[in-house]
């Protein structure tokens, strides 16, 4: 009989916290209704080690992705709780045909007061 009202109070408790929106939690913060957040402009250049800019290389932070143009420059307009002090940033070489093979890099960026942020990258080549 314990069990029984253990198990149906668990299950009234579920509902309840699912109608209220706390069912999914994950680490990405898509749609925090209520929360105080931040907005940051991240700009940047993605450079080979050779210092020359690579184009199309894909810069992503959460669910904001964007592309590094002719001349390696991109802009990531992020959208960031108070609660959360930093942001991963990766940078993908999808398009392996036209700007040679680069190693993916994951980049942690630490959030500071400054909104408009400026950050340079080095990617490895594979050959």
């Amino acid at each position: 009989m314990k069990n029984f009202i253990l198990k149906l109070l668990n299950k009234q408790i579920t509902v309840v916290l699912s109608i209220l929106g706390f069912s999914m939690v994950t680490n990405q913060c898509a749609a925090q209704y209520g929360v105080p957040v931040r907005y940051y402009e991240i700009k940047g250049i993605v450079l080979s080690r050779n210092n020359e800019p690579i184009n199309k290389i894909k810069v992503v932070s959460g669910y904001d992705t964007t592309f590094t143009d002719s001349i390696g420059n991109f802009t990531l307009n992020k959208e960031v709780p108070y609660s959360v002090d930093r942001m991963n940033i990766k940078f993908i070489d999808d398009d392996k045909k036209n700007n040679g093979h680069y190693f993916n890099k994951d980049t942690i960026l630490f959030i500071t007061p400054d909104k408009n942020r400026r950050i340079s990258v080095k990617l490895e080549s594979k050959n």
